[in-house]
């Protein structure tokens, strides 16, 4: 296994948007459409997809800041 992370952009977003959590999760956390766009919109906000080699597993929001 070789995880990865990588910058969100035109390749990759619509990707991640059909990425989902568990039903049993969904109340926890925002849709990644949400925070996409949230990210666009605050500049502390960027967003990350997790690959497993070259399959898309998870996606992020750093907002550390670095």
């Amino acid at each position: 296994m070789s995880v990865t992370l990588k910058e969100i952009d035109q390749n990759n977003w619509e990707e991640c948007i059909e990425l989902k959590v568990n039903e049993s999760q969904e109340k926890f956390i925002d849709s990644n459409v949400y925070s996409l766009l949230e990210s666009k919109f605050e500049s502390s906000h960027f967003p990350l997809a997790i690959y497993n080699n070259e399959v898309m597993v998870g996606f992020l929001i750093d907002i550390s800041g670095n």
